[in-house]
C-alpha cells in the first residue's frame, strides 16, 4: 500500500501570521507524505518551527531544498534532528 504524497511550498515569510492557513492545509493531509519545498523561506519564527515539528509527528516529511535560514533557525533551537533537516556548519 502506497501512502499519498502531497506537495507543499512554504512561503518566503513563515511566521505566526501565516500559520493558520498552513496548519489548515497540513491538517487536510494528515497521515500523508508531505514533500515540503522550503527553498524560498527567508524568515521563520519559533511558532512556525513548532508547527512544523507538530506536523512531523503525524506526517512523513520529505524536505525539498530547505533554505539556509530555515535550517539555521531549526539548528539554533535544537530541532534539526527532530525535523530531519540537514545540519549547517556555523
Amino acid at each position: 500500500m502506497t501512502s499519498a504524497v502531497y506537495y507543499l511550498k512554504l512561503p518566503t515569510t513563515l511566521t505566526l501570521a501565516q500559520l493558520h492557513s498552513l496548519q489548515t492545509e497540513c491538517q487536510q493531509h494528515a497521515g500523508e507524505i508531505l514533500q515540503i519545498d522550503a527553498e524560498t523561506v527567508e524568515h521563520v519564527d519559533t511558532a512556525a518551527l513548532q508547527l512544523l515539528l507538530a506536523v512531523s509527528q503525524v506526517n512523513l516529511i520529505e524536505w525539498k531544498n530547505p533554505s539556509l535560514v530555515l535550517c539555521a533557525a531549526a539548528q539554533t533551537l535544537g530541532l534539526t534532528q527532530l525535523l530531519k533537516l540537514p545540519p549547517i556548519n556555523v
